[in-house]
């Protein structure tokens, strides 16, 4: 009876592969199809960038590794979008915070100066005002085609003179009889 022995294998002893793994592939240009990717750029636009065909960008994208790039650089991308917008909406509330309380204190100051505003200010305050709340003006905007009747007797008249030509054409064959 053979007894089964267990020894650690050496480094000679190891097969080599020509595999290599996935993230051992991931290259720069890469990384940097999945940036332009997560910033929203199209495959054309990527491949003009990087250097590379659109057929080979579209072929990278489909990889499970690069959704996972993708993926990891749009969190990125989404966190400093998120910022940078956070502080522009800070600014804009306190700009419109500060311009309506100018108006506010010149309108204040005119009316207790006994002083008129001009009428063209006032309504575009008033006009903006009422706009914020919903009870701006509502403009509709109405497209009419009225060659419509001209262009239906122009293809009419074409018609009627298409049947008088055919009317006039004898296409009908004769019959002659032999015998």
């Amino acid at each position: 009876m053979e007894i089964l022995s267990v020894e650690p294998l050496t480094r000679a002893e190891v097969p080599k592969s020509h595999h290599r793994s996935a993230v051992s592939r991931i290259r720069d240009v890469h990384h940097r199809m999945a940036q332009l990717y997560a910033a929203g750029l199209k495959p054309r636009a990527i491949a003009e960038i990087t250097g590379r065909s659109v057929v080979s960008v579209r072929e990278w994208r489909r990889s499970p590794a690069s959704e996972e790039l993708v993926a990891q650089y749009r969190e990125g991308i989404e966190g400093e979008i998120t910022e940078v917008l956070g502080e522009q909406v800070k600014i804009i509330t306190r700009a419109r915070s500060i311009a309506w309380s100018q108006i506010l204190d010149q309108l204040v100051e005119a009316e207790e100066s006994g002083e008129p505003l001009p009428i063209r200010s006032l309504l575009a305050i008033a006009g903006d005002t009422s706009d914020r709340t919903g009870l701006g003006r509502q403009a509709t905007q109405v497209n009419i085609n009225v060659g419509i009747g001209a262009e239906l007797e122009k293809r009419m008249r074409r018609a009627g003179s298409l049947m008088d030509r055919r009317a006039v054409v004898d296409v009908t064959p004769k019959l002659v009889r032999r015998g």
